[in-house]
């Protein structure tokens, strides 16, 4: 029976038993020398470019913003090659800020360029009195890895901002998370109103009330506290957590015993005004854009030289 060529190489190594090892032999030797010598890296460096795009419009309130700064340059980086999604702030004041990030692997160079003149090619269609926009480059391990967004219909803003800070704290114990960042919903705030008349009889002036409320613990937002505004707002922290807290703390002990906050002043809680309006939109299957808003968003970033699967 003739063999084909298949087989006739086949023989060989069944009838040469020696030469087969001695084959297998080199072959494990070579494949050894080619893994211990070839370069390589357990953490590679992945890089997605991100640009942060800032907008001023002095004067506008938030809603301004976005209807007429945020959402157009949202649309217009979107429609950009390369885009995977966008996390926007439209805040008081006038400012926008939109992050933009691309996909792995883009150009970094390229896609600023692209993205600067996708920009001014539209800047025809903004709003007379802005200033900017102003590009700059994100640090590719600042660029969060992971993006939750938290929204409820049974808790409202300052419960899920709470809740989002819980769940933060929890993910502060994973190996290679930083920058693990709460945004969006409300803050509790509790206010204290100062009686001047009060102040006056009992001879206590601003600077005794604050240093009060630093050995206290109690953070003071604005640095100083000012006669002039009559009430100062303070976050809420777990040292002080309702008004009675605030209002039994002693602010002077004199020769006719404790003077109490509460002797001097009112201390309300309150709600913070929402300080921006926070939207991230996604590219999904099939191109379409999945947008997130009006909720609390945890963004998680890693280490340099953590796995970002072990982050993920």
């Amino acid at each position: 029976m003739e063999r084909n060529w298949t087989g006739r190489i086949a023989a060989i190594f069944v009838n040469n038993g020696r030469l087969s090892l001695l084959i297998l032999f080199t072959l494990f030797i070579w494949g050894g020398i080619a893994y211990f010598s070839t370069p390589r890296q357990y953490n590679p460096k992945i890089v997605a470019p991100a640009f942060q795009i800032v907008v001023d419009f002095p004067g506008a309130d938030r809603s301004e913003v976005l209807e007429q700064v945020t959402k157009p340059l949202e649309n217009t980086v979107l429609d950009i090659q390369g885009v995977e999604d966008v996390y926007s702030a439209s805040m008081p004041g006038g400012r926008s800020i939109v992050n933009v990030n691309f996909y792995v692997g883009e150009n970094a160079d390229a896609a600023k360029i692209t993205l600067n003149d996708r920009i001014q090619s539209n800047m025809k269609l903004a709003p007379i009195g802005i200033k900017g926009p102003y590009i700059r480059s994100i640090d590719p391990d600042d660029v969060p890895v992971i993006q939750i967004a938290l929204k409820s219909e049974e808790m409202d803003p300052v419960a899920l901002r709470k809740f989002a800070h819980r769940l933060a704290e929890r993910l502060t114990i994973v190996p290679g998370a930083r920058n693990i960042e709460v945004v969006g919903g409300q803050k509790r705030e509790l206010s204290i109103r100062f009686n001047p008349l009060k102040l006056k009889e009992k001879g206590i002036g601003i600077d005794q009330i604050r240093m009060a409320l630093e050995r206290s613990n109690v953070y003071l937002p604005s640095g100083d506290i000012k006669m002039a505004d009559k009430y100062v707002p303070l976050e809420v922290t777990s040292v002080v957590s309702k008004p009675e807290d605030l209002e039994n703390i002693v602010v002077v002990t004199g020769d006719f015993g404790q003077t109490r906050l509460r002797e001097v002043a009112q201390v309300v809680e309150t709600v913070q005004e929402v300080d921006s309006h926070v939207r991230v939109l996604r590219r999904i299957q099939d191109g379409k854009i999945r947008t997130e808003e009006d909720g609390v968003i945890i963004s998680i970033a890693k280490l340099e030289d953590a796995n970002i699967t072990d982050v993920t």
